[in-house]
């Protein structure tokens, strides 16, 4: 399988072909060359963006990458495939007849270290801070970490939230520098003060909508909600990887050129 893609030379798009370019067998970029050219004998040329097809166009079969702009009919009479880089594009699309379109998000590096939430005070018997998702979120592989009100009733402060208690409010500077993002589970707020303490410090706040968070910057998600909570921790904590960009174009290229073949 040989697959050549073409792209400009020092441009986003080329650190994106060259992840495909260095795992992928077969894969080359310009067919070696500097500037961007086809190779007739490719059983696939990779156009990265799609518009560069009006300006090399190959008779093999073609894939495209749309990254946003107007769908010109030229440029959809010369791809045979195209790959959208987020779903609103590939619906944009889908919706106006293109066929065969594949969503692929772009890659990046995976984070030095695991992402810390922090939450902050003490768990009250009537369940209003929700613990609970604190507690699911640990059982879930999330790292959470604790400040409590005062020393006194830091020992039983583990218990109410299910997770290590770091400090306590008299050294909260301290527990902001220690985390990377505050959540607010809580399901009544007239608050809560964490959340202004911690956007003062540029730390990102979690929260769903409950007091006066969401009267302010933060990643929002629905009240008592563990699946709604999770679909955020996973989105700051699981970016996509260069991995998942190279393996969901190999299993591309392997479909496009049976389909040709």
């Amino acid at each position: 399988m040989r697959v050549n893609i073409i792209a400009k030379r020092g441009w986003i798009l080329e650190r994106m072909a060259r992840e495909l370019e260095k795992a992928i067998p077969g894969v080359t970029i310009n067919c070696g060359n500097r500037e961007r050219t086809i190779c007739p004998d490719a059983a696939l040329n990779y156009y990265m963006p799609a518009k560069d097809v009006l300006k090399f166009p190959a008779e093999t079969p073609t894939l495209g990458l749309w990254t946003h702009g107007e769908i010109l009919p030229e440029i959809l009479a010369g791809l045979t495939a195209s790959t959208a880089m987020n779903e609103k594009m590939g619906e944009y699309l889908r919706k106006r007849g293109v066929r065969h379109v594949t969503v692929i998000h772009p890659g990046t590096e995976p984070p030095r270290h695991p992402a810390i939430f922090g939450v902050v005070g003490r768990a009250y018997s009537n369940g209003r801070k929700g613990p609970e998702l604190v507690e699911a979120a640990v059982e879930a592989g999330f790292s959470f970490v604790a400040c409590a009100p005062k020393e006194k009733i830091r020992a039983t402060a583990r218990g109410q939230w299910h997770c290590p208690v770091t400090h306590t409010t008299q050294d909260r500077e301290a527990f902001y520098r220690s985390i990377d993002y505050l959540v607010v589970t809580s399901l009544e707020e007239g608050g809560p003060i964490p959340v202004l303490e911690a956007i003062a410090r540029k730390v990102p706040v979690i929260a769903p909508d409950v007091g006066f968070c969401w009267e302010f910057p933060c990643y929002h998600f629905e009240r008592g909600s563990w699946e709604s909570l999770r679909s955020v921790l996973e989105g700051l904590t699981r970016p996509p990887t260069w991995q998942g960009w190279i393996d969901a174009h190999a299993a591309l290229f392997r479909r496009l050129t049976r389909r040709a073949a």
